[in-house]
């Protein structure tokens, strides 16, 4: 809200604002924080982009010609 220049609800203060995006960047940091979690954080996106692939280069007729993505850099590894 604050970077749309909405400002914050009444009762959230500046410092509970910042406390729980402190908090979110937190947990996201230990959720891909193994091998396994960046695995599964990753790996179905990985796996679309290979299929994408795999299919074009074996169908060349294929519809498919542009496949955009978009995402977060904190699942890679």
């Amino acid at each position: 809200m604050q970077a749309h220049g909405f400002g914050l609800p009444g009762t959230i203060t500046k410092e509970m604002a910042e406390k729980v995006d402190k908090e979110a960047g937190w947990y996201t940091a230990r959720k891909y924080d193994t091998t396994l979690g960046a695995r599964l954080g990753i790996g179905t996106f990985i796996a679309d982009v290979l299929h994408n692939m795999e299919h074009v280069s074996i169908h060349p007729e294929a519809p498919l010609r542009f496949a955009l993505f978009s995402g977060h850099d904190n699942t890679l590894r």
